[in-house]
Order: C-alpha cells, then structure tokens, then sequence
C-alpha cells in the first residue's frame, strides 16, 4: 500500500501510522494523536 500510495502521490494516514508502528517501532498513541493533528481536507 505504501509503495502504490507514493506512486499515486495519495495519502493514507491510517495506513501510515500502521506502518510506523509495526516497521519503525513508533508508539502506538504518538501515531494516534497525530491522525487528530492533521487539517481536515475534501476528499472527494
């Protein structure tokens, strides 16, 4: 997903925050909180 993400230059926060949690060892509520952190947009 991450690799068809970069290519389509789209954003998948959830999939990215459970990237970094289960790849590079990120704590589970840091990547949480920053699913919250991000601006609202339209997405369709």
């Amino acid at each position: 997903m991450m690799n068809l993400a970069k290519k389509y230059g789209e954003e998948l926060p959830i999939t990215n925050a459970v990237y970094e949690i289960l790849y590079n060892g990120k704590e589970p509520m840091e990547a949480f909180s920053k699913l919250f952190e991000r601006r609202t947009k339209k997405e369709f």
